[in-house]
């Protein structure tokens, strides 16, 4: 939590749940910094509270394509590839 509070970076996979601690903390922290978050957990998107509905979520297992995706997203980059014609897939 501490590196979320102070480190920097461009984006984060915050996986839900680990070891049956909820990590809502965690994305609150990180979205309070301006950093968009990707949320990966094994829950149906149903079962994620709706302040979180804006943030993609990919569900475990995923693939280097879904993740990909989820980045673009999460960064605002998908937008900016399709008006381009860029596909990346």
């Amino acid at each position: 939590m501490e590196a979320a509070r102070t480190e920097n970076c461009d984006f984060a996979v915050v996986d839900l749940q680990l070891q049956g601690v909820m990590a809502y903390p965690l994305l609150d922290c990180l979205a309070q910094r301006g950093i968009p978050c990707i949320i990966a957990s094994c829950q149906s998107r149903q079962d994620i509270p709706p302040r979180y509905m804006s943030m993609p979520a990919i569900s475990k297992p995923y693939t280097t394509r879904e993740l990909r995706r989820a980045i673009d997203v999460a960064c605002g980059a998908q937008s900016v590839r399709e008006s381009s014609g860029d596909s990346r897939d």
